[in-house]
């Protein structure tokens, strides 16, 4: 494994690489990739043509009841638990997402969450379940999942956690029940200005100083949940959002209230203009990967995963990866790089792959 990379050579594996300018252009459908594959799209559509009907095709190839993916804390049902279905539409075949299929199974310990949460699925494939991530077992899964879980995601979840320690137990169980992936999401603790449970003493990025954030879960202890998950394959961690000085509205003085947001001039104290200390940002995304690394291709849900830790969100500028790892890689810039190439390779295979077999890559 390997930690930081400059923000250069991450732009140039992202941008440079063969068709890998795509991600610069996202959210939109990557039709940059489709183009060159027009004829392979072009014999999908005469399947489709030649059967006349596509039901017949989904028929034919109708997957099992479940689900592909547990979401731990779903809360509100409007995040997280598209994640699946979110990233199959960026691929902009509808033909091979609706074969594929894709449905969530959302998971929160809170009654009240959990009917917030199926009220906001009303109507999808995905749904919502009381249920502890510690205490799920297999067992109860393959009862109400005929599908085999490929992964998991945790998005703005263990920052909540009364205890560090116990938040990396929950990784670890997630990743116990999923077959291929675990994607994360989270505020970036990295270098933090004001510690866990302790009042500011100086400025400080806003999140820092809240009560609900009882774990300031950073790359370190991230890295560590994902390396202490023996069957890990390969995984990237990136922090987004470069913060150099005060002027950032994520940056408020020490004196600001418990539980406040971005500054406000209005009803903030008057903050000086000046550079900070140490470099901050403001999100941390990761992606650990279980599948066979030494195959040609990820499973394409893997690539989804590793693809949304890579592109980030598109309100930041500025990252730095944390850490990487990749089979027997000599240096992080190595790493990011093959991990990209992996990436590539099975989004344009799933673009190749007729609507017939396109189950098989998932």
């Amino acid at each position: 494994m390997f930690r930081k990379v400059t923000p250069l050579f991450f732009a140039w594996c992202l941008c440079v690489l063969p068709t890998f300018f795509i991600w610069k252009q996202l959210p939109s459908p990557l039709t940059e990739i489709a183009e060159p594959l027009k004829d392979d799209l072009k014999t999908t559509n005469s399947q489709i043509d030649s059967v006349q009907n596509f039901e017949l095709i989904q028929q034919r190839n109708k997957r099992p009841d479940g689900y592909d993916v547990i979401d731990i804390g779903s809360s509100k049902g409007s995040g997280s638990i598209n994640f699946l279905n979110d990233a199959l539409n960026l691929l902009g075949d509808a033909h091979k997402k609706a074969i594929l299929d894709p449905r969530t199974l959302g998971l929160d310990n809170d009654p009240k969450k959990v009917e917030t949460c199926s009220a906001a699925q009303k109507g999808t494939t995905n749904h919502c379940k009381l249920a502890d991530i510690l205490t799920l077992t297999p067992e109860s899964l393959n009862a109400i999942s005929k599908r085999t879980i490929s992964g998991n995601t945790y998005w703005h979840v263990l920052e909540h956690i009364p205890d560090c320690a116990f938040a990396e137990k929950m990784w670890i169980k997630a990743a116990a029940l999923s077959k291929s992936f675990s994607s994360f999401h989270g505020p970036a603790f990295d270098n933090e200005l004001s510690a866990s449970g302790k009042t500011p003493t100086n400025f400080h990025r806003f999140w820092e100083n809240w009560s609900g954030h009882q774990c300031h879960f950073n790359s370190t202890m991230l890295e560590h949940a994902i390396t202490t998950t023996t069957k890990t394959t390969a995984y990237i961690i990136v922090n987004y959002g470069r913060i150099e000085s005060t002027d950032y509205n994520i940056i408020v003085p020490k004196e600001t209230a418990q539980n406040s947001h971005h500054y406000d001039s209005n009803i903030h104290l008057r903050k000086e203009s000046q550079l900070l200390d140490v470099v901050l940002y403001e999100e941390m995304r990761g992606c650990a990967i279980y599948d066979d690394i030494h195959k040609q291709r990820l499973s394409l849900f893997s690539a989804l995963c590793l693809y949304d830790a890579l592109h980030g969100p598109r309100r930041t500028t500025g990252l730095e990866v944390q850490s990487c790892s990749f089979g027997k890689t000599n240096s992080i810039e190595e790493c990011t790089q093959l991990l990209s190439v992996k990436v590539m390779d099975t989004i344009m295979h799933f673009y190749k792959t007729d609507l017939n077999n396109i189950i098989k890559i998932a």
